[in-house]
């Protein structure tokens, strides 16, 4: 049987999902779940037997109160996620379970909200990409604002076992006001634009220059700081680590108003952007050891 869309749309007090029988299943043309399915009830955790489910689609857990994690559906027959189906899930502390599964691609606003989550373990198979294919730039990344608004987010270091992501969509950490630096990014050669915006504590951004690990080939370095990429990090002190950037985009360090230096600026400059350090208020020294001065917008 399947259950439809919107079935128990806002049924707050619908805590669990355990009676669900096992004969919970696709059937042709219909998913398990409708979009919407479970959107704003009050259930606390995913238990349920879900061998035969392989979509939990759009909004099917929005704002729910699922707490310890993704229970049963950390399942391999899972193979997809629709866009915002934990959007708001403010209770929700882990997404580990999603190793287990066969999802390979985080939709637009995923796990956006999720304001408990406190690290991002569980993307170990997920696949970001901006890919070359027949002589054409094809956009294989993941969707827009998957971790927007994820307040107690603090590490962001299990990128570095996620080696199919390479490039950040936009607004993929945008506003995770607890991420203090930035590590794991040794296989990522690109960012989003507002990627980083409104992380508040942000206070090194080094990770962006990433050193050789011995025995290994040369990483690919980041070379461009997309729009508005870290704009409102109040907390960025100073600028280092930023060697191999040539092109700073438009608004890229606005409102860093706790900058105080920019020295990590290297050689291979060659554009800074129009409004790319408005407001950084306290702003006092800017160094660069760039041959030639680079085109100001």
């Amino acid at each position: 049987y399947c259950l439809g869309t919107r079935t128990f749309w806002m049924c707050e007090s619908l805590t669990s999902t355990s009676w669900l029988s096992e004969g919970l299943g696709e059937l042709e043309g219909y998913d398990a779940f409708g979009e919407g399915c479970f959107h704003g009830a009050g259930i606390t955790s995913l238990d349920y037997a879900a061998d035969s489910v392989t979509k939990v689609p759009a909004y099917c857990f929005a704002e729910t109160k699922i707490k310890d994690g993704l229970g049963s559906i950390g399942n391999q027959t899972l193979t997809e996620l629709g866009e915002y189906c934990f959007y708001g899930c403010d209770a929700l502390e882990s997404i580990e379970e999603l190793n287990n599964s066969s999802v390979t691609r985080l939709p637009d606003y995923c796990f956006a909200g999720c304001t408990e989550l406190t690290s991002i373990d569980g993307i170990q198979n997920i696949y970001s990409k901006i890919e070359i294919i027949d002589g054409k730039e094809v956009d294989n990344r993941s969707g827009a604002h998957i971790f927007e608004g994820c307040s107690k987010l603090e590490d962001i270091s299990d990128l570095s076992s996620a080696s199919q992501i390479t490039d950040l969509p936009d607004y993929a950490f945008s506003g995770c006001t607890s991420l203090s630096q930035l590590s794991g990014l040794y296989n990522i050669s690109s960012l989003g634009e507002y990627c980083f915006s409104g992380c508040s504590s942000l206070t090194d951004i080094s990770g962006l220059h990433k050193e050789q690990i011995e025995n290994d080939e040369p990483p690919t370095q980041i070379t461009k700081i997309p729009k508005y990429c870290f704009s409102g990090c109040i907390g960025l002190k100073t600028l280092i680590g930023c060697w191999a950037i040539e092109i700073i985009e438009e608004g890229a360090f606005s409102n860093c108003t706790g900058l105080l230096s920019i020295t990590g600026i290297g050689e291979n400059i060659v554009i800074i952007g129009q409004n790319a350090f408005q407001n950084c208020t306290g702003l006092l020294y800017v160094s660069t050891i760039a041959s030639t001065v680079p085109n100001i917008q």
